[in-house]
Protein backbone atom coordinates (compact mmCIF):
# COMPACT_ATOMS: atom_id res chain seq x y z
CA UNK A 1 0.00 0.00 0.00
CA UNK A 2 1.12 3.92 -0.77
CA UNK A 3 0.23 5.93 2.25
CA UNK A 4 2.18 9.44 0.46
CA UNK A 5 -0.39 10.39 -1.27
CA UNK A 6 -2.71 10.44 1.29
CA UNK A 7 -0.07 12.04 4.04
CA UNK A 8 0.91 14.81 1.24
CA UNK A 9 -3.18 15.06 1.20
CA UNK A 10 -3.15 16.08 4.94
CA UNK A 11 0.04 18.19 4.79
CA UNK A 12 -1.31 20.15 2.02
CA UNK A 13 -4.57 20.85 3.40
CA UNK A 14 -3.32 21.91 6.92
CA UNK A 15 -5.49 20.09 9.59
CA UNK A 16 -5.01 21.40 12.70
CA UNK A 17 -4.64 17.86 14.00
CA UNK A 18 -4.23 14.61 12.62
CA UNK A 19 -3.53 10.54 13.63
CA UNK A 20 -2.38 8.13 11.39
CA UNK A 21 -1.34 4.59 12.90
CA UNK A 22 -0.47 1.05 11.54
CA UNK A 23 -1.42 -2.31 13.70
CA UNK A 24 -0.62 -5.21 12.23
CA UNK A 25 -3.28 -5.49 9.35
CA UNK A 26 -4.81 -2.48 10.99
CA UNK A 27 -4.81 1.19 9.76
CA UNK A 28 -6.10 4.41 11.39
CA UNK A 29 -6.86 7.65 10.07
CA UNK A 30 -7.79 11.10 11.88
CA UNK A 31 -7.95 14.72 10.82
CA UNK A 32 -9.54 17.42 12.19
CA UNK A 33 -11.94 19.65 10.44
CA UNK A 34 -13.31 22.74 11.06
CA UNK A 35 -17.45 22.15 11.97
CA UNK A 36 -18.79 20.03 14.92
CA UNK A 37 -19.63 16.83 12.63
CA UNK A 38 -17.36 13.73 12.47
CA UNK A 39 -17.84 10.55 10.13
CA UNK A 40 -16.32 7.34 10.85
CA UNK A 41 -15.47 5.44 8.22
CA UNK A 42 -15.16 1.62 7.73
CA UNK A 43 -13.58 0.37 4.21
CA UNK A 44 -14.68 -2.63 3.00
CA UNK A 45 -12.96 -5.59 1.25
CA UNK A 46 -13.44 -4.60 -1.99
CA UNK A 47 -11.46 -1.55 -1.10
CA UNK A 48 -7.82 -3.72 -0.46
CA UNK A 49 -5.70 -2.94 -3.02
CA UNK A 50 -2.86 -4.29 -4.19
CA UNK A 51 0.51 -3.50 -3.07
CA UNK A 52 1.85 -0.20 -4.60
CA UNK A 53 -2.44 0.82 -4.73
CA UNK A 54 -2.81 4.07 -3.26
CA UNK A 55 -4.56 4.04 0.13
CA UNK A 56 -8.07 5.66 0.46
CA UNK A 57 -9.84 5.71 3.79
CA UNK A 58 -13.68 4.97 3.05
CA UNK A 59 -15.91 8.62 3.51
CA UNK A 60 -12.19 10.59 3.70
CA UNK A 61 -13.07 12.34 0.99
CA UNK A 62 -16.69 13.15 1.69
CA UNK A 63 -15.17 14.72 5.13
CA UNK A 64 -12.28 16.68 3.44
CA UNK A 65 -14.91 18.30 1.03
CA UNK A 66 -17.38 19.09 4.05
CA UNK A 67 -14.63 20.42 6.11
CA UNK A 68 -15.78 17.59 8.88
CA UNK A 69 -13.50 15.74 11.05
CA UNK A 70 -12.82 11.85 9.91
CA UNK A 71 -12.11 9.20 11.55
CA UNK A 72 -10.93 6.12 9.44
CA UNK A 73 -10.48 2.70 10.38
CA UNK A 74 -9.17 0.16 7.42
CA UNK A 75 -7.93 -3.54 7.89
CA UNK A 76 -5.83 -4.82 5.00
CA UNK A 77 -7.46 -8.59 4.77
CA UNK A 78 -11.02 -9.40 4.74
CA UNK A 79 -10.95 -9.92 8.40
CA UNK A 80 -14.67 -8.20 9.04
CA UNK A 81 -12.65 -6.12 12.23
CA UNK A 82 -13.17 -9.16 14.45
CA UNK A 83 -9.42 -8.81 15.66
CA UNK A 84 -10.68 -5.96 18.36
CA UNK A 85 -8.33 -3.27 17.58
CA UNK A 86 -11.07 -0.81 16.15
CA UNK A 87 -12.69 -1.92 18.96
CA UNK A 88 -9.89 -1.45 21.48
CA UNK A 89 -8.74 2.17 20.06
CA UNK A 90 -12.70 3.63 19.82
CA UNK A 91 -13.24 2.59 23.17
CA UNK A 92 -9.84 4.72 23.99
CA UNK A 93 -11.07 7.34 22.42
CA UNK A 94 -14.74 7.11 24.45
CA UNK A 95 -12.73 7.12 27.56
CA UNK A 96 -10.78 10.02 26.53
CA UNK A 97 -13.95 11.93 25.64
CA UNK A 98 -12.63 12.36 22.13
CA UNK A 99 -16.29 12.03 20.65
CA UNK A 100 -18.04 14.53 23.16
CA UNK A 101 -16.68 17.56 21.01
CA UNK A 102 -18.96 16.80 18.07
CA UNK A 103 -22.58 17.71 17.68
CA UNK A 104 -22.99 15.13 15.08
CA UNK A 105 -21.12 11.28 14.81
CA UNK A 106 -21.54 9.85 11.90
CA UNK A 107 -20.46 5.52 10.89
CA UNK A 108 -20.39 4.70 7.92
CA UNK A 109 -19.45 1.96 5.11
CA UNK A 110 -20.33 -0.46 2.41
CA UNK A 111 -20.50 -4.31 2.42
CA UNK A 112 -18.23 -5.47 4.97
CA UNK A 113 -17.11 -1.79 6.13
CA UNK A 114 -21.64 -1.32 6.62
CA UNK A 115 -20.89 -4.45 8.88
CA UNK A 116 -18.15 -2.53 10.75
CA UNK A 117 -20.11 1.00 11.28
CA UNK A 118 -23.01 -1.27 12.52
CA UNK A 119 -20.78 -3.84 15.21
CA UNK A 120 -18.46 -0.50 16.42
CA UNK A 121 -21.22 2.44 16.57
CA UNK A 122 -22.83 1.12 19.60
CA UNK A 123 -19.64 2.14 21.29
CA UNK A 124 -20.63 5.86 20.90
CA UNK A 125 -23.23 6.66 22.76
CA UNK A 126 -25.54 8.99 19.95
CA UNK A 127 -23.69 7.98 17.01
CA UNK A 128 -25.71 7.25 14.01
CA UNK A 129 -25.15 4.71 11.37
CA UNK A 130 -25.17 4.87 7.38
CA UNK A 131 -24.85 1.69 6.42
CA UNK A 132 -24.66 0.49 2.32
CA UNK A 133 -25.48 -3.40 1.66
CA UNK A 134 -24.13 -4.38 4.67
CA UNK A 135 -23.97 -7.74 6.54
CA UNK A 136 -25.20 -8.64 9.54
CA UNK A 137 -22.98 -10.91 10.56
CA UNK A 138 -20.71 -13.47 8.69
CA UNK A 139 -21.31 -16.06 11.47
CA UNK A 140 -22.51 -19.24 9.66
CA UNK A 141 -24.59 -20.29 12.72
CA UNK A 142 -26.97 -17.10 12.15
CA UNK A 143 -26.52 -16.84 8.50
CA UNK A 144 -25.55 -19.91 6.80
CA UNK A 145 -27.72 -18.63 3.88
CA UNK A 146 -24.92 -16.42 2.74
CA UNK A 147 -21.51 -18.26 1.25
CA UNK A 148 -19.69 -15.12 -0.28
CA UNK A 149 -16.69 -13.79 0.98
CA UNK A 150 -14.37 -16.57 0.84
CA UNK A 151 -13.20 -17.98 4.18
CA UNK A 152 -15.15 -14.73 6.59
CA UNK A 153 -17.02 -17.81 8.52
CA UNK A 154 -13.81 -18.98 9.61
CA UNK A 155 -13.19 -15.88 11.51
CA UNK A 156 -13.86 -15.59 15.29
CA UNK A 157 -17.42 -14.77 15.00
CA UNK A 158 -17.78 -14.61 19.08
CA UNK A 159 -17.86 -11.81 21.50
CA UNK A 160 -19.16 -8.29 21.68
CA UNK A 161 -20.12 -6.87 18.24
CA UNK A 162 -19.78 -10.37 16.46
CA UNK A 163 -23.82 -9.67 15.26
CA UNK A 164 -24.79 -6.18 14.49
CA UNK A 165 -28.06 -7.20 14.68
CA UNK A 166 -27.93 -7.64 18.63
CA UNK A 167 -26.88 -3.81 19.08
CA UNK A 168 -28.81 -2.01 17.27
CA UNK A 169 -30.98 -0.90 20.12
CA UNK A 170 -27.47 1.29 21.06
CA UNK A 171 -28.04 3.25 17.75
CA UNK A 172 -30.73 6.36 17.48
CA UNK A 173 -30.50 5.87 13.97
CA UNK A 174 -30.01 3.58 11.23
CA UNK A 175 -30.13 4.88 7.27
CA UNK A 176 -29.83 1.11 5.76
CA UNK A 177 -29.41 0.70 1.86
CA UNK A 178 -30.28 -2.54 0.16
CA UNK A 179 -31.10 -4.05 -3.44
CA UNK A 180 -33.87 -6.14 -2.16
CA UNK A 181 -33.50 -8.01 -4.98
CA UNK A 182 -30.32 -9.65 -4.00
CA UNK A 183 -31.02 -12.00 -1.55
CA UNK A 184 -28.07 -12.19 0.50
CA UNK A 185 -28.05 -8.58 1.21
CA UNK A 186 -32.21 -8.44 1.78
CA UNK A 187 -32.10 -11.70 4.37
CA UNK A 188 -29.10 -9.44 5.98
CA UNK A 189 -31.36 -6.84 6.12
CA UNK A 190 -34.58 -8.61 7.44
CA UNK A 191 -31.93 -9.59 10.32
CA UNK A 192 -31.17 -5.81 11.12
CA UNK A 193 -35.01 -4.12 11.25
CA UNK A 194 -36.05 -2.82 14.45
CA UNK A 195 -37.77 0.61 15.66
CA UNK A 196 -34.63 2.31 14.76
CA UNK A 197 -33.64 1.60 10.97
CA UNK A 198 -34.65 3.01 8.49
CA UNK A 199 -34.83 1.35 5.04
CA UNK A 200 -34.02 2.41 1.54
CA UNK A 201 -34.29 0.58 -1.19
CA UNK A 202 -31.85 0.56 -3.98
CA UNK A 203 -33.39 -1.28 -6.84
CA UNK A 204 -31.02 -2.83 -9.07
CA UNK A 205 -27.89 -1.81 -7.52
CA UNK A 206 -26.86 -5.62 -6.39
CA UNK A 207 -24.93 -5.48 -4.08
CA UNK A 208 -23.39 -2.07 -5.00
CA UNK A 209 -25.66 0.08 -3.40
CA UNK A 210 -22.76 2.80 -2.24
CA UNK A 211 -21.40 2.54 -6.09
CA UNK A 212 -24.36 3.26 -7.88
CA UNK A 213 -25.85 5.55 -5.69
CA UNK A 214 -22.46 7.59 -6.29
CA UNK A 215 -22.98 7.02 -10.09
CA UNK A 216 -25.83 8.72 -9.95
CA UNK A 217 -24.43 11.90 -8.35
CA UNK A 218 -26.54 11.98 -5.20
CA UNK A 219 -24.25 10.20 -2.60
CA UNK A 220 -22.76 12.86 -0.97
CA UNK A 221 -26.28 15.08 -1.01
CA UNK A 222 -28.15 12.26 0.78
CA UNK A 223 -25.06 11.64 3.17
CA UNK A 224 -25.58 15.45 4.11
CA UNK A 225 -28.90 14.68 5.10
CA UNK A 226 -28.16 11.73 6.93
CA UNK A 227 -25.32 13.89 9.18
CA UNK A 228 -28.71 16.35 9.68
CA UNK A 229 -31.06 13.22 10.74
CA UNK A 230 -33.81 14.88 7.51
CA UNK A 231 -33.30 11.98 5.32
CA UNK A 232 -36.88 10.01 4.89
CA UNK A 233 -38.12 7.92 2.12
CA UNK A 234 -39.34 10.79 -0.02
CA UNK A 235 -36.07 12.90 -0.50
CA UNK A 236 -34.52 9.42 -1.09
CA UNK A 237 -36.49 7.85 -4.05
CA UNK A 238 -37.07 11.50 -5.64
CA UNK A 239 -33.30 11.95 -5.47
CA UNK A 240 -33.41 7.60 -6.78
CA UNK A 241 -35.10 9.10 -10.04
CA UNK A 242 -30.99 9.39 -11.02
CA UNK A 243 -30.61 5.97 -12.12
CA UNK A 244 -32.46 6.13 -15.57
CA UNK A 245 -29.86 8.19 -16.41
CA UNK A 246 -27.54 4.82 -16.10
CA UNK A 247 -26.20 2.41 -18.16
CA UNK A 248 -26.27 0.55 -15.75
CA UNK A 249 -29.88 0.37 -14.63
CA UNK A 250 -30.88 0.10 -18.21
CA UNK A 251 -28.71 -3.42 -18.21
CA UNK A 252 -30.23 -4.66 -14.90
CA UNK A 253 -33.68 -4.11 -16.62
CA UNK A 254 -32.74 -5.74 -19.43
CA UNK A 255 -31.27 -8.60 -17.61
CA UNK A 256 -34.23 -9.14 -15.66
CA UNK A 257 -36.47 -9.19 -18.65
CA UNK A 258 -34.34 -11.36 -20.47
CA UNK A 259 -33.97 -14.18 -17.89
CA UNK A 260 -37.76 -14.13 -18.18
CA UNK A 261 -37.32 -14.58 -21.88
CA UNK A 262 -39.03 -11.39 -22.49
CA UNK A 263 -37.29 -10.26 -25.41
CA UNK A 264 -40.59 -7.79 -26.69
CA UNK A 265 -39.70 -5.96 -23.13
CA UNK A 266 -36.23 -6.13 -23.86
CA UNK A 267 -36.17 -4.63 -27.27
CA UNK A 268 -38.34 -1.91 -26.06
CA UNK A 269 -36.04 -0.85 -22.99
CA UNK A 270 -33.59 -0.23 -25.26
CA UNK A 271 -35.05 1.52 -27.51
CA UNK A 272 -36.57 3.59 -24.98
CA UNK A 273 -33.24 4.37 -23.27
CA UNK A 274 -31.55 5.30 -25.97
CA UNK A 275 -34.41 7.83 -27.33
CA UNK A 276 -34.44 9.32 -23.53
CA UNK A 277 -30.22 9.49 -23.69
CA UNK A 278 -30.69 11.41 -27.24
CA UNK A 279 -32.60 13.84 -25.89
CA UNK A 280 -31.01 15.24 -23.02
CA UNK A 281 -28.20 17.19 -23.13
CA UNK A 282 -26.37 17.00 -19.85
CA UNK A 283 -26.89 14.41 -17.43
CA UNK A 284 -26.43 15.05 -13.22
CA UNK A 285 -24.95 11.67 -12.96
CA UNK A 286 -21.20 10.95 -12.72
CA UNK A 287 -20.12 7.96 -14.24
CA UNK A 288 -16.63 8.00 -13.23
CA UNK A 289 -17.64 8.08 -9.83
CA UNK A 290 -15.13 6.59 -7.23
CA UNK A 291 -16.17 3.81 -5.77
CA UNK A 292 -15.77 4.86 -2.11
CA UNK A 293 -17.15 7.90 -0.04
Amino acid sequence: MRYSDWIQKLHVRSWSEGRFERHLNNTLVHFKGNRDVLVVGFNSQFDIKKDGAVFHPWGSAYAMERDFSFLGFATHMPNWYRDGWPAQKINDLVTEGFFQQFRRVIFAGHSMGGYGALAHAPLVAGADVAAFSPQSTMDRDRVGFDDRFGRSHRLDWSGPGSDAADGLNAIPKVSLFFDPANVEDRRHADRLAGPSVQIYKTFMAGHSSFLFLNRMGVAQTLMDSIVEGTLDAPEFYAAYRNRKYLDWFRNALITHFERDERQTVVDRIKAAHLTFMDSVEDTPTNRTAPDAL
